[in-house]
Formats: structure tokens, C-alpha cells, sequence
């Protein structure tokens, strides 16, 4: 099961506006697999470049399906991230969350959940993948096309 860390700022802000000083206002979420063994490392680093910023962590069950874990922790958000930071294990054209390997070659059996992640994300939204070589050829970069295609995202 996921483990859900909540470090929450409440915006009292009302303001539907999207960019930079929007953005600044809303939570940021950090996704990584348990099996990560500097995982709370990286996210006291980003907590710590960013005293401000409200962080919300989930640190994915290597036993069940991360994409799975993801599409229900973003349903269940009370409040859209404007970052979405991905530290994840993977090699080229492999990116693991949870215990799913996404490659070229099963994308699209994701892309019904994957598309779910837009109700949890402001318009503007960034995710950002942080892991060894997962785009490194070109068959890697069909993963990161998939991913902003299916969401709509950068």
C-alpha cells in the first residue's frame, strides 16, 4: 500500500488563475518507489530548496501497480499540484512505478488511468521524471511523449 506523507500549506486563495505566481501557491507532489533507497533523502533536498512550498509525498508499494497507486491517490486530492516530481528507477524506454514497468510496448494499456491524472493537475501543470536513462534513445523518449500526451502536460 502507498504511504501518503502530507507536509500541506492551505491556500486561502480563491484565484482560478494558472502561471508562475498561481503555480508558486498550489502543493507540488513527489512520487517514488519504496525500493528507492535515498528516496526520503531527495525529498527532504526538495523540501529544503523550497522552505515555502507545500509538498505532498507518496512513496509507492513496490508490490502493486504504481500507475494504479498513483491514479488513486491524484483522485482522492483535494486540491490540483502544479508539480508533479517522479524519482524512479528505470533504463532506456523503461520507467518503473510501483511494481509497473511502463515501456513503448504497453503504454497503452495505461492510457485510460493516466488520463484520470488531468482532474488532479492545474492547466499549467509540470511532471518531471528524474531517473537513469529512461529517455535515452529514442525509444525512451516515446515514453515521455505518451506521458504529455496522455495528460495533456509538459
Amino acid at each position: 500500500m502507498a504511504r501518503r506523507v502530507q507536509n500541506h500549506v492551505t491556500d486561502e486563495s480563491d484565484d482560478e488563475t494558472t502561471g508562475p505566481a498561481a503555480s508558486a501557491n498550489r502543493p507540488t507532489l513527489i512520487v517514488y518507489n519504496a525500493n528507492i533507497t535515498i528516496g526520503q533523502q531527495l525529498v527532504d533536498q526538495l523540501r529544503a530548496s523550497a522552505p515555502d512550498q507545500s509538498f505532498d509525498v507518496l512513496r509507492q508499494s513496490t508490490n502493486r501497480d504504481g500507475v494504479a497507486q498513483l491514479t488513486e491517490y491524484l483522485n482522492d486530492s483535494s486540491e490540483p499540484y502544479a508539480t508533479v516530481y517522479f524519482l524512479v528507477h528505470g533504463a532506456d524506454g523503461v520507467l518503473e512505478l510501483g511494481a509497473t514497468f511502463l515501456t513503448a510496448g504497453n503504454l497503452g494499456n495505461f492510457e485510460e488511468q493516466v488520463s484520470q491524472w488531468q482532474g488532479a493537475l492545474t492547466r499549467d501543470a509540470d511532471l518531471l521524471f528524474f531517473g537513469c536513462d529512461v529517455a535515452q534513445s529514442e525509444r525512451g523518449q516515446s515514453v515521455d511523449v505518451f506521458l504529455r500526451e496522455a495528460t495533456a502536460f509538459e
